[in-house]
């Protein structure tokens, strides 16, 4: 359908008013001649109210200056038929959204609603700072004796005492090891074609080599770099499952150039000393030095000592020798 405004529709009704006279029983036709029109005109002025072309062409010359209407009127395109429109006809596309007008003003409050459920408990707050000491209270009344707590560790060496009478001989070894300024080292515990075993007066068992030198030891390290070994030391047992071995057996590393003993925390109540896994990088060999070397087998981890620590002078000096 197309859109035919409401006085369109009131001029056609006035062009046919000429006609009125006519019976209704049969059409009236009306032929124009080729290029001319079919005119209805006013009653004043010879003004033209509504023509019909030959072509099909229809005017309405007074339509602009009538009398505004609300009403759409639409034509049928195949027929020419008027009539009201359908709905939706003639409505353009939605325009663009206005600005937003002014915040009007504040309403009166409403009632306050229900309480709401009770929320998460928040985060702790930070501690304030410490209050004053307050007075001292009165003495309490003595209470009952606590069980008896641990044993201490032992403490600091003694200076040495007066020398006593001579005891009785006895049925062990009386061999003594000294070097080459009667420094008595320690008493021989066994002694072979290259190396001397003594247990020094703090009770730790040293492997000396007859050159004076400590005997070093096949120990592992966690870290190895460059033909370097570092990191923690672990002594090889040879085993992958757990040992034991005298708590106080020292031994000798060439890359940490140092005495060593295992760690308090491996120290078992019976004087022993149990190994653990060791995560090695590393190992030292008397005879190559530091190489590379992975493993995960057993070891005591140790610890590095002084030679004062363990009863011995700082430099034993060569030529050693056992002494009765």
């Amino acid at each position: 359908m197309h859109l035919l405004n409401p006085s369109l529709v009131r001029s056609l009704i006035a062009g046919s008013a000429v006609l009125s006279t006519v019976a209704m029983a049969a059409d009236i036709t009306a032929t124009v001649p080729q290029g001319g029109g079919f005119v209805v005109k006013g009653a004043t002025a010879n003004q033209e109210r509504f023509r019909v072309q030959d072509n099909g062409d229809v005017f309405l010359p007074a339509i602009g200056g009538a009398a505004t209407a609300a009403t759409l009127t639409c034509f049928d395109a195949a027929t020419g038929k008027l009539g009201p429109c359908a709905a939706g006809v003639g409505a353009g596309p939605a325009g663009p959204a206005g600005p937003a007008g002014p915040t009007g003003a504040a309403g009166p409050a409403g009632p306050q609603g229900p309480a709401g459920p009770i929320g998460a408990a928040g985060a702790a707050g930070s501690s304030g700072i410490q209050g004053p000491a307050g007075p001292q209270g009165p003495q309490g009344v003595q209470g009952p004796a606590g069980p008896a707590g641990p044993a201490g560790a032992d403490g600091a060496q003694g200076p040495q005492g007066v020398a006593g009478p001579a005891g009785p001989s006895g049925s062990g070894s009386s061999a003594k090891l000294v070097d080459a300024n009667n420094v008595v080292l320690g008493t021989v515990l066994t002694a072979a074609r290259n190396t001397v075993d003594i247990l020094t007066t703090t009770g730790n068992v040293v492997s000396l080599r007859w050159t004076g030198a400590y005997a070093p030891a096949q120990i592992y390290y966690s870290a190895f770099s460059g033909g370097t070994c570092s990191g923690t030391a672990w002594l090889n047992s040879g085993n992958n499952v757990p040992a034991y071995e005298y708590a106080k057996w020292t031994v000798y590393s060439l890359s940490k150039s140092s005495l060593m003993v295992p760690v308090a925390s491996s120290i078992q109540p019976d004087g022993s000393a149990v190994t653990t896994t060791v995560a090695a990088q590393g190992i030292d060999n008397a005879s190559t030095g530091c190489t590379a070397s992975s493993s995960t087998q057993q070891g005591w981890e140790l610890t590095p000592v002084t030679p004062a620590s363990i009863g011995l002078p700082a430099q034993v000096v060569p030529p050693i020798r056992i002494q009765q």
